[in-house]
């Protein structure tokens, strides 16, 4: 075997663990019309369109390689950390109206929808990622520092990224059954 037709068969591996690694991130794979889509597993790995298979695929890729990403500051002010106050994380709270986190009475991270509030999911070792309050509650009683609102930023821009991926694939799925 030549050296093209052994990077030909990897190029192809690769996507099918990235097509298979965006079936199993689908939150909907489980319930309502994706019922039926589970029990024809053969419909369901092999779908009959190919460009779901190569979008889906590449989609996998993009969850994939989320934990591996290194965010530039400068996506992170999506998220701004606003307010003045004394910098002591105390007990989170959520508005959903004004879409902030606050970790004390005056200091908050702002446009956070609820989606994203409430997102939790597994991350590519499997281990489940929990909604971005629980992100905080180790540094409860303790000062926020620049590091930490970075940090905290940086999993929110990923979240984001996650569950816009992870809504793609649902959509995917669903024309995937329509056709």
């Amino acid at each position: 075997m030549d050296m093209h037709s052994k990077a030909a068969i990897q190029v192809v591996i690769s996507q099918c663990l990235d097509y298979i690694y965006a079936l199993t991130n689908s939150t909907e794979l489980d319930r309502g019309p994706f019922e039926s889509f589970q029990d024809d597993f053969t419909r369901s790995v092999l779908p009959k369109n190919i460009d779901y298979f190569y979008e889906l695929a590449y989609l996998g890729a993009l969850l994939r390689d989320l934990d591996r990403a290194n965010y530039d500051i400068d996506k992170t002010d999506l998220f701004p950390f606003v307010g003045i106050g004394d910098d002591i994380i105390k007990e989170t709270r959520y508005d959903e109206s004004s879409e902030r986190l606050y970790i004390n009475a005056f200091q908050c991270f702002e446009n956070i929808s609820p989606e994203l509030y409430n997102f939790s999911c597994r991350d590519t070792y499997g281990e489940m990622k929990f909604p971005i309050q629980e992100i905080l509650k180790p540094f409860v009683n303790s000062e926020i520092n620049c590091h930490t609102i970075t940090y905290v930023q940086q999993e929110l821009v990923k979240r984001r990224n996650m569950l816009g991926y992870i809504l793609r694939i649902d959509d995917i799925l669903l024309e995937a059954m329509e056709s």
